[in-house]
């Protein structure tokens, strides 16, 4: 979810954002370095969702969709899973696509 959220972030907001926190590696997967996340951050903003694939931790994987109130980004929806039961394949086949209905259907309440 932090992704999608930092993907929609207005440019000097995300660049103060990302002057003050320190990219922790929390598994061998952890994107740690700046210009990695900004390219990733430019991919989720276009593509309109992020994944994330054992990088928070060993075994998790997860997508991320964004809610708007009108234009605006103001939440995530997300939903997580083990990487042993499913892979990245059928989580962005099956998944996916009901997270993005689920996402239309609360940014449209929220207008």
């Amino acid at each position: 979810m932090g992704r999608v959220l930092l993907a929609h972030l207005p440019a000097p907001h995300l660049d103060q954002y990302l002057r003050r926190v320190k990219l922790e590696r929390h598994t061998v997967r952890t994107v740690t370095s700046e210009s990695k996340l900004r390219k990733i951050l430019e991919t989720v903003h276009f593509q309109g969702y992020a994944v994330v694939d054992q990088e928070l931790e060993d075994g998790l994987r997860s997508v991320a969709v964004p809610v708007r109130a009108g234009r605006e980004v103001v939440a995530a929806l997300n939903i997580g899973t083990q990487a042993l039961r499913m892979p990245m394949e059928e989580i962005e086949s099956r998944i996916l696509p009901a997270l993005l209905q689920a996402a239309a259907k609360l940014s449209q309440a929220l207008l």
